[in-house]
């Protein structure tokens, strides 16, 4: 089955930012930044507010599922990483936490954070003197830690 038209344009879209996301050494897509990309070339134009609706919520799934077909999930409303590339481990938490990766995507995400962790609490210290320790990130700075790393 061939390809629509607008699944043309996003994945011409998305090759596009992968390439801005390699030369920024990023590695977060918005949701928006597709969407806003896409429409410069696609129109939705509908009689009323109804079926405005409607199609805008269809193009929103579409781009969420070209954005799957690429590898990436979702982990915010909106913000999307690569699970095949990514090997941030608070990332890959966030994606096992959630309630939409599928059991195969967990397996693969346990098995990227297996490799990376050794089983032991990170310690700060200042030469010898123990400081404390490492402590995880809040919410606000892991979404500001995603929208740094977007396009």
């Amino acid at each position: 089955m061939a390809k629509s038209r607008l699944s043309t344009i996003i994945d011409q879209i998305i090759d596009d930012i992968e390439i801005q996301l390699n030369a920024d050494n990023k590695h977060v897509i918005k949701l928006d930044t597709v969407k806003e990309r896409a429409l410069e070339y696609i129109t939705i134009d509908c009689n009323n507010d109804d079926s405005q609706k409607c199609a805008e919520i269809g193009f929103d799934q579409v781009v969420h599922g070209r954005l799957y077909q690429y590898g990436y999930r979702s982990v915010r409303m909106g913000l999307f990483i690569n699970l095949d590339s990514c090997d941030n481990i608070k990332r890959l938490q966030e994606l096992l936490n959630s309630a939409d990766a599928s059991l195969q995507d967990k397996q693969k995400i346990w098995q990227k954070i297996k490799k990376q962790l050794d089983g032991q609490i990170e310690m700060q210290f200042d030469g010898a003197e123990h400081t404390g320790y490492i402590e995880t990130m809040t919410e606000e700075e892991f979404i500001d830690d995603l929208l740094a790393d977007a396009i």
